[in-house]
């Protein structure tokens, strides 16, 4: 299946970014490529919505830790949302989940950044 990745600017250094489709051998590239062109400008935060994302290959998964590294080593935030079951057991299978912040819902997302912007920390706050 083709990937396809939406990226919205949601505000000054905050973007969306919404992978529909595999993340796989073949399609990691897309998902790298336009991972690339958003960090070229400044970042404070990604969000990628894995709700469209019905399958990763471990190409798919190191273009996610590629990006984390990335954004984190510019001082920015990496979240993820909307894992769909079989994606999800591929990221608790590696063990990844208690190293990254992912969150069930929108709505779980909008409360935790809410909260950082009252003036709680990233680093030190779970979801």
């Amino acid at each position: 299946m083709a990937l396809k990745v939406a990226v919205a600017k949601k505000q000054d250094g905050v973007f969306l970014v919404s992978p529909v489709g595999s993340i796989d051998s073949y399609t990691y590239v897309e998902f790298e490529e336009r991972m690339d062109e958003i960090l070229g400008s400044p970042v404070k935060v990604i969000v990628v919505d894995m709700e469209g994302v019905d399958f990763i290959s471990s190409r798919g998964i190191s273009a996610i830790f590629k990006a984390k590294k990335a954004v984190e080593k510019a001082g920015g935030s990496f979240l993820m949302l909307g894992l769909q079951p079989q994606v999800k057991q591929v990221f608790e299978i590696i063990k990844v989940l208690p190293t990254m912040k992912v969150f069930e819902s929108v709505e779980a997302l909008d409360a935790y950044l809410a909260k950082i912007q009252r003036g709680g920390t990233e680093r030190q706050e779970e979801p």
